[in-house]
């Protein structure tokens, strides 16, 4: 208190940030169980590939899919900056980076629009549903785009039971 200093100074020195993948992140090629092999395909994982490309909605449902599915990927080790548990093999891990170098991430992806119309966060403009009633009402734009449609009338096209 008073002048007393509580927490003494101290000065870090912080490293400059790097996107260089650790030389430890490597691909695995670990034995794939039959029971994997049978669901997913011969040698899933077992080196920088697509291997979800193809039957992602299938593989992982059509809620999850996203430009991920695109994406080459391989069992790593866990020294990789994203190693994540697999859910298909246990105590094993995947990694995107361990194949970044050899294999970008691709610049479209067909799962990517399955993703946004599955999205249920997504605007979509739904007017062509409105009825005759609803059409005099709102202007034909109307929930087109992300807006606070109803912040000025409201009142006026809403009873107050629904405000």
């Amino acid at each position: 208190f008073y002048g007393e200093q509580v927490v003494p100074e101290t000065t870090v020195e912080l490293q400059e940030g790097s996107d260089a993948i650790p030389s430890a992140c490597s691909c695995t090629n670990p034995n794939v169980p039959p029971e994997v092999s049978a669901t997913y395909g011969v040698g899933y994982g077992s080196s920088c590939g697509k291997w979800d490309e193809a039957r992602c909605g299938t593989l992982w449902g059509n809620i999850t899919v996203g430009d991920w599915c695109c994406r080459s990927w391989c069992y790593a080790t866990a020294d990789c900056p994203d190693a994540y548990q697999s859910q298909a093999i246990p105590g094993q891990f995947f990694s995107y980076a361990a194949c970044s170098v050899t294999h970008p991430p691709p610049s479209t992806c067909s799962w990517s629009e399955v993703q946004k119309k599955r999205d249920f966060c997504n605007c979509k403009d739904q007017s062509s549903l409105f009825n005759a009633a609803m059409q005099a009402k709102f202007v034909d734009s109307y929930g087109s785009s992300c807006s606070a449609w109803d912040m000025v009338n409201c009142a006026a096209n809403y009873r107050p039971d629904q405000v």
